[in-house]
This record gives C-alpha cells, sequence and structure tokens, in this order.
C-alpha cells in the first residue's frame, strides 16, 4: 500500500510484502475494504524459530478507499440566454440535462406559472458514503409579462356629434 485507492465497488486490501525467511502472515485483520473511508489492517505473524528469534511485529496499517469524484461535466440547466419565457397561464419549467443514470435530482423553484425572476435550485442525491460531487450552480431564470394584443381595439367614434344639448360619449 503506497497511495489511497478510490472507490469503485471492488473489494480492495492490502497486504505484507519482504517478510523474512521463516516468517509468513498467519491472519490479517482489517485489510480489506469495500466503502470509501477509514481502516486499519493488523497481522498476525507466524515464524520459526522460536527458540532462536524475538517474535517478529510489524506496526498496524491506516489505509484508506477515497470517495470517487462523480463526472457532472455533461450536467447543465436546459435555459440559457437565448431561452424566452412568456406567460401564457401554462407552466414553465428548467431543468438539469446530461445527468447521469445513478444520479436523481431533486428541484425547488424551477417550475412556475406566473411571470417574474426565479431561482431553481437543484439537489443531487447519490451514494454520498463512496461518491463526491460538486454543487450544481442555482439557475436564475425569467418568466416574462405577455403582452395584450390590442391591434383589433379602436374608438366607436367616426364622425363628429351634432350638439343637442345632451352628454355624448365614446367607448372602446
Amino acid at each position: 500500500y503506497e497511495d489511497e485507492f478510490v472507490y469503485n465497488g471492488k473489494e480492495k486490501s492490502v497486504r505484507l510484502l519482504g517478510l523474512p525467511e521463516g516468517v509468513r502472515v498467519e491472519a490479517y485483520v482489517g485489510n480489506k475494504g469495500v466503502d470509501a473511508g477509514g481502516y486499519t489492517a493488523e497481522a498476525k505473524l507466524r515464524y520459526k524459530h522460536k527458540e532462536n528469534f524475538e517474535a517478529p511485529s510489524v506496526p498496524e496499517l491506516r489505509w484508506r478507499i477515497a470517495k470517487r469524484p462523480l463526472d457532472l461535466s455533461e450536467i447543465r440547466w436546459d435555459y440559457d440566454d437565448e431561452t424566452v419565457f412568456v406567460y401564457d397561464d401554462k407552466v414553465k419549467e428548467v431543468k438539469l440535462e446530461g445527468v447521469p443514470e445513478d444520479i436523481e435530482v431533486v428541484y425547488t423553484d424551477n417550475s412556475k406559472i406566473n411571470a417574474g425572476t426565479y431561482t431553481a435550485r437543484a439537489r443531487l442525491i447519490y451514494d454520498t458514503r463512496n461518491c463526491e460531487a460538486v454543487e450544481i450552480p442555482d439557475l436564475k431564470w425569467r418568466i416574462y409579462r405577455a403582452k395584450y394584443d390590442t391591434s383589433a381595439v379602436h374608438w366607436d367614434y367616426d364622425e363628429p356629434f351634432e350638439y343637442d344639448g345632451t352628454e355624448k360619449h365614446i367607448t372602446l
């Protein structure tokens, strides 16, 4: 063991090398692991010629399996400066694209109906014991106000009124 292992779901182990002739390992304790974390390995040794040699010993070894960094390089919000949402009384939604299959996403404020500026947040659900991920940046997104179509609106006034002493009025 020279450098920490990185989690991959497979068992890792450490063992003693370079034992002198006549000395062998009878049993290991704590020399195998699968999950990320710290371990302590110990070895019980067996040796020959006990009448001529002192009992050999080796110090315990503290070893690690590091968390695997998750590859999030393909994750992107499906909203950018080119995206334009306009109020139409229908739900507008932003989401992450490129999320690996073994990661679940929980969103906050990513789905709205009314015009306004919102901040969407995405929390990744994954094996936090064995993997680590960077935080996904929040997304500021907007639903613009709609414009009423007033192109067909006109006043009901065609020609001047003649004075007759009564109040006149016009409407849209």
